[in-house]
């Protein structure tokens, strides 16, 4: 008799612990694209510190990720294992999202020259509709251009005459903030309520940083070179 209470007890007990182990777990749905993240799990522990890899990653896209709808607590880039998206596991059940979008904007062909410097940017009105600004450096025919563009990316608005110090100035603040680097760095995040470009041509290769993934004190750095090239946009310069 005695054996078979200790047997019912063990019983109840082993449920129990099982019970209690599934009840602290949480189920994660990745709205049909779990296998674009690859370590992701179907659940969680509550409190647990999830870490979730997003390598499959196209040129001339941006990525937005969500966790029940919200900002990730972090996201950064990691060259070798792609996007890092980290949260802590809340006690229910949660989505995880991602959202792409075509971020090509377009840049006017030149015939000839180099586009050096290209800031742009978009706003977004409460129906739905945009306007576009666009301020281009190019070298053409060893002349320093200014391109300035307002919805129509094909016609500028204003052709403005420049000088090597334009770009030389605006590279100092690329090295200053270490630009090449941004993306290596932990604090980045997106602006809301912003689209801005920006493109650099660093000597080798044209690098592009936009609001959607920049650190803390990235609009400070876009803002600085914007100041830069509009400083040369002047009456006396107009061609």
């Amino acid at each position: 008799m005695k054996k078979t209470i200790f047997i019912a007890i063990v019983s109840c007990l082993c449920i129990a612990a099982l019970f209690s182990c599934s009840k602290n777990r949480f189920t994660v749905d990745y709205c049909g694209q779990k296998e674009l993240f690859k370590n992701a799990k179907d659940s969680y522990k509550a409190g647990t510190r999830v870490k979730l890899y997003f390598d499959m990653i196209a040129t001339d896209t941006d990525y937005r990720f969500y966790v029940d709808g919200a900002s990730p607590e972090k996201v950064y880039y990691d060259e070798q294992k792609g996007y890092v998206i980290e949260f802590t596991m809340p006690a229910k059940d949660i989505t995880v999202d991602v959202e792409t979008k075509n971020s090509m904007t377009y840049v006017p062909e030149f015939n000839e020259g180099l586009l050096l410097v290209n800031y742009y940017t978009r706003t977004i009105s409460a129906d739905d509709n945009y306007s576009t600004y666009e301020i281009v450096l190019k070298e053409e025919n060893n002349e320093y251009l200014i391109d300035e563009y307002s919805y129509d990316p094909e016609n500028p608005i204003a052709v403005y005459s420049a000088s090597n110090e334009v770009y030389e100035r605006c590279m100092d603040v690329f090295d200053e903030y270490e630009m090449n680097k941004w993306q290596k760095r932990e604090d980045l995040t997106s602006l809301e309520g912003k689209y801005i470009v920006v493109k650099i041509y660093d000597g080798k290769q044209h690098l592009r940083f936009t609001t959607d993934e920049i650190p803390s004190d990235g609009e400070e750095v876009f803002e600085k070179i914007r100041s830069i090239l509009s400083e040369y946009m002047t009456k006396d310069n107009l061609l």
